[in-house]
């Protein structure tokens, strides 16, 4: 039924699992606000074909097993309600890059840190439109700039041989 739950009757953020994981103190209130948002953003789409439809309930459960993930690695203590102003956009955004799995990471990534208080001052809602912004080629070059940490840059010169002077091409290339 288009605009109900019953569209993806069986793909949801399972509070209950999420709270029998962590110290209950609470995390009633932050799974609370992120189901809320979870289900007001993700009722309503409706796919014409089944295969469709298919693909995207194995994305969404992707990304909320990324998020049921993201979140056990969260000091409970840390545990916090996360800001609506990041979250809200943040899923809003992720159901049109869902099928992108190097974006649908980052979007998991960022909704679960927001609700970790050890992060505070350091996710900002800005994240969300700058995500929207990457290809899945940028998400696997930012990942590895992470991961690598030094990582060597060239910058592509035209060189003219009679004055000695040169242009710059390219800068930054790696």
């Amino acid at each position: 039924m288009v605009g109900n739950i019953e569209l993806f009757p069986n793909i949801h953020l399972d509070v209950n699992q999420l709270i029998e994981q962590v110290d209950g103190s609470v995390v009633g209130s932050v799974f609370g606000t992120l189901k809320d948002i979870w289900e007001y953003v993700f009722i309503g789409i409706h796919y014409s074909s089944e295969e469709k439809k298919l693909k995207y309930e194995n994305n969404l459960k992707l990304l909320s097993s990324q998020i049921h993930s993201n979140f056990e690695g969260i000091d409970p203590q840390n545990l916090q309600d996360p800001k609506v102003s990041i979250v809200g956009p943040a899923l809003e955004a992720s159901k049109y890059y869902i099928s992108e799995p190097e974006l649908r990471s980052m979007f998991a990534n960022l909704i679960s840190a927001a609700a970790d208080s050890s992060l505070n001052g350091k996710v900002r809602a800005s994240f969300t439109e700058i995500v929207k912004q990457l290809e899945p080629i940028d998400a696997k070059v930012l990942e590895y700039l992470y991961q690598e940490r030094e990582t060597p840059t060239v910058e592509y010169r035209n060189s003219n041989k009679d004055s000695g002077s040169f242009n710059i091409v390219l800068t930054n290339v790696f």
